[in-house]
């Protein structure tokens, strides 16, 4: 074999590992290993005795009481941590705002249980802390089964980081159990699913509430204890903002105008062209405000940076120039466009791409979608509007009603979820999923429902309405707990196996493709071609 052979053959080989590796960055399997608190099986309850037992008709609960899941004790000495935001209609919008003179925050305790066979309110506790509390929530505000925010500090009112059930070390932490999702599994599921595939997704952990009152304990039900969204190691791991440098890392969010954010006047909000948001519970348009950093340290020079921002990539979005708006790919992370595209589609969840929409974007990096967040109205839990299972919704969203005009976007979103499909998404994965979870929960499920009967086993205004399908009324309010589950299910199976159709009928309002305008997609063509000629070439000597 002679030498020119030979390094034809070796410069080939090189050109063959190039073009494989700049294809597996292009379409890479994007599915990374379970994060956090997601990544253990959830071992299924195992009970043989009375789930109420230790606990009366008006829910004290006393030494007899035990629990399997991780136990949380909270001791405010009585004091509620009182409502502290009412509606009001400003300049045409119906807002949350916050009643003048009103603290939101009483102080207290909490004490968590955890890592025995049977937790009881005897036993030690493996976490403690001084903390302030309050309630959380828009309309869940105003729920009897509040949901509480719990900033952590030391005996002397400094900041206190904890890690609470091995979830990463923090001063902040949710209890989210919300009354409107009685099947206690509408934000794990998602966040489960969501944390396979997409980085930051907030660590959350299934356990049960009392609320200690002197020598009294009151049942409170089954919670979420969790992460919030913020800016941290343990949290979304962007650089700490320096206030002496003007290209800094942001965490941002698009909600409700709310006048504790600094809300951003980008170049959608000057023009009105981000769109009027009306629904029976809110109208008025959704603003994005940064998040991080926050209100008390941020900076001019910071809140005109990402106005900047932003405003480039929306004025590129909104452009009806190809050559402008084939460049959006160099300032946004698409790929996790795609998948919180396509989490939030499946999981049905209305409220996202307008409300608690999380982006973030690391110094040097480009922007982000994510962390996933609010699932409480998914899965056909929208009480004014069913889930259209043969229809999708969140090609309207801001942002993506402008990157569905693209069918290079589109057949990405195709690509991925086919992908998804074979394995997290699946109907076994996901059945397999909610089972674990449902078990898991186990008897803690009686607890919840004796508690909240009220609320679960009767019409009330927090229950999703009947609506006329065309042929019959549908009625959604499921007064069982398996009939809850059983929903959930079949909706889930039903709007899956269509959003492939959905993606495809897309395609016909697509009016710019963009497949070849990106620096990656044309060195791949030319990889393509040399290696080609290579071949050839080889193939002659």
């Amino acid at each position: 074999m002679t030498k020119k052979r030979i390094a034809a053959i070796f410069a080939s080989t090189l050109i063959c590992i190039i073009v494989i590796g700049i294809s597996m960055y292009t379409n890479r399997d994007q599915s990374r290993s379970l994060m956090g608190s997601y990544h253990r099986e959830l071992p299924a309850a195992s009970w043989d005795g009375d789930a109420l037992q230790g606990i009366d008709e008006k829910f004290s609960v006393d030494k007899n009481f035990s629990t399997h899941l991780p136990l949380v004790i909270i001791d405010t000495a009585g004091m509620q941590p009182p409502i502290y935001t009412e509606k009001r209609l400003i300049k045409g919008f119906m807002i949350y705002a916050d009643i003048e003179g009103i603290e939101p925050y009483v102080k207290g305790s909490i004490s968590i249980i955890s890592g025995n066979e049977k937790n009881t309110i005897g036993d030690k506790p493996v976490s403690t802390s001084q903390m302030l509390i309050k309630r959380r929530g828009n309309s869940s505000m105003y729920y009897a089964k509040a949901q509480y925010l719990l900033k952590l500090i030391t005996d002397k009112g400094e900041e206190n980081k904890v890690s609470i059930l091995n979830m990463g070390e923090d001063n902040e932490w949710i209890l989210n159990g919300s009354m409107a999702d009685k099947s206690m599994i509408r934000n794990y599921l998602p966040y489960k699913t969501a944390a396979q595939i997409m980085p930051y997704t907030p660590d959350n952990e299934i356990c049960e509430v009392v609320i200690k009152n002197g020598e009294d304990y009151t049942y409170q039900g089954v919670y979420l204890i969790g992460e919030n969204i913020k800016q941290g190691k343990d949290r979304v791991d962007i650089e700490k903002f320096k206030k002496s440098s003007r290209a800094n890392s942001m965490l941002l969010r698009r909600d409700r105008y709310d006048e504790n954010d600094t809300i951003l006047d980008t170049y959608a909000t000057k023009n009105k062209l981000s769109k009027r948001y009306e629904s029976r519970r809110y109208m008025g348009i959704t603003y994005i405000g940064l998040l991080y950093p926050g209100k008390k340290n941020v900076t001019k020079d910071m809140i005109d940076y990402a106005t900047d921002e932003i405003s480039t990539i929306e004025k590129i979005l909104y452009s009806g120039d190809f050559d402008i708006y084939s460049t959006y790919d160099r300032y946004i992370d698409v790929d996790s466009f795609v998948d919180y595209f396509l989490i939030n589609e499946f999981f049905g969840s209305y409220d996202s791409g307008n409300f608690s929409t999380y982006m973030y974007r690391d110094v040097g990096e480009k922007l982000k979608m994510g962390p996933v967040w609010d699932f409480d109205g998914a899965l056909d839990n929208y009480i004014h509007e069913p889930l259209e299972v043969g229809v999708m919704a969140f090609h309207i969203k801001p942002l993506f009603d402008r990157l569905v005009r693209d069918e290079a976007f589109i057949e990405k979103l195709e690509y991925r979820y086919a992908q998804l499909r074979r394995g997290v998404l699946s109907d076994e994965n996901i059945n397999k999923s909610i089972d674990e979870i449902v078990n898991y929960i186990g008897p803690a499920q009686e607890r919840e429902w004796a508690r909240w009967s009220e609320e679960y086993t009767k019409d009330t205004d927090l229950s999703v309405e009947t609506y006329y399908d065309g042929e019959g009324y549908v009625y959604r309010n499921s007064l069982e707990y398996s009939g809850e589950i059983y929903n959930i299910k079949t909706n889930l199976r039903k709007h899956g196996s269509t959003i492939m159709n959905s993606l495809d009928e897309l395609k016909g309002s697509c009016i710019w493709q963009t497949r070849w305008s990106s620096r990656a997609d044309i060195a791949l063509l030319l990889t393509m071609l040399i290696t080609l000629v290579s071949v050839i070439y080889i193939k002659r000597i």
